[in-house]
């Protein structure tokens, strides 16, 4: 339809008349402004972004979209900036800024985001444009201000108000799925609710497979029988490492803090945070990446092979240890001590880090 309309455009604009009338100046013009009006094409939306106090500077953008993962950078002039992309299906994309703030934003296919923040206050920020990012407004709204016990709380009551919409299952995802907290009865509870009203949903079928798994990597149990070969060709079978205590960190090149997160893993695998540093003797680290392009992979670790064992097998989250360690988002990582005994496990970058630094 739009390009019958086009051609329709053309044929007007292009006869001699109007064209000693307008001008070619003008016809460009005019075009220009029917592809402007007429928004995204179908299957692709875009951002627009307001940042108050923030002349300049680059962004990143990520879906969550495990299995079609993607990640960009935005670029800020004049405190604004225009992300267009692809998609087939509403669901959240996450802004992230260079402090680790992450704003979440529900797209749709040919739909026209409005995004506006102010740099001083990143926490207040408001999205207009779908359905979704109106009721993800107003969930932030609710919870603004409250503890954590609240707000749990106040995600329980959002979801079961919404269980038709893709925000209460993100919101799953966020505060109940992701959270080492929250016991399995009640995941599988409000899993059952959502399931009920979105049967199709892709995310939640994943979800209720992963929680057939999950077991395998609870604090306290053994860790599985799993064998990974590293990037050397090695083989580690991790529930027989000789060390005192086995770190397995998963991580991938396309996560928005995958710099920060490497940095990480090479301070824990020494001595002390420096790069001349001697190695650990008790603590063996192995690095999964969940990365699908090997040589993107290769690029963040090569200069790892004596501090690290490195392993990608390039299947993402449908590799073996993922499955068998119920590992449902990124960053992750699993502690257990010689004896194969998983003594923590988390998802944040910090706690890791105090998990490790309690062995010392």
């Amino acid at each position: 339809m739009k390009y019958k309309l086009l051609a329709n455009i053309l044929s007007r604009v292009t006869t001699p008349s109007l064209t000693r009338r307008v001008g070619g100046g003008s016809i460009f013009f005019l075009l220009l402004l029917f592809f402007i009006s007429c928004g995204p094409r179908e299957n692709a939306f875009r951002i627009e972004g307001k940042l108050k106090g923030l002349q300049g500077g680059e962004l990143y953008i990520y879906n969550l979209d495990v299995h079609n993962a993607r990640f960009d950078t935005i670029q800020v002039k004049e405190s604004s900036f225009i992300y267009n992309s692809e998609c087939d299906r509403t669901s959240p994309f996450v802004l992230v800024y260079p402090n680790g703030t992450e704003h979440v934003i529900f797209v749709s296919p040919a739909s026209a985001i409005e995004y506006e923040a102010t740099a001083s206050n990143l926490s207040n920020y408001k999205v207009k444009g779908t359905e979704e990012n109106k009721l993800l407004n107003e969930f932030r709204d609710n919870i603004a201000k409250k503890n954590d016990e609240k707000v749990q709380d106040e995600a329980r009551q959002f979801i079961l108000s919404h269980k038709d919409s893709p925000v209460a299952v993100y919101l799953f995802q966020r505060y109940y799925l992701q959270n080492e907290n929250i016991p399995e009865e009640d995941i599988r509870s409000i899993l059952k609710e959502l399931r009920a009203v979105q049967p199709g949903d892709h995310d939640l079928m994943e979800a209720e497979g992963s929680l057939k798994t999950i077991a395998n990597g609870r604090v306290g149990t053994k860790l599985p029988a799993i064998t990974l070969t590293t990037k050397q060709g090695k083989k580690v079978e991790l529930n027989k490492l000789q060390k005192k205590y086995t770190l397995i960190a998963f991580w991938a090149s396309w996560m928005p803090n995958q710099w920060q997160f490497t940095d990480r893993l090479r301070n824990i695998a020494r001595q002390e945070p420096r790069y001349d540093a001697p190695v650990r003797s008790d603590l063996q680290v192995v690095s999964v990446s969940l990365d699908t392009e090997i040589y993107k992979w290769e690029g963040f670790v090569n200069v790892d092979s004596m501090i690290i064992s490195h392993v990608c097998d390039g299947q993402a989250f449908d590799s073996p240890a993922v499955s068998k360690l119920g590992i449902r988002r990124l960053p992750a990582y699993v502690l257990a001590d010689k004896e194969s005994k998983i003594v923590a496990r988390g998802f944040s970058i910090d706690k890791m880090q105090e998990d490790i630094d309690k062995l010392k």
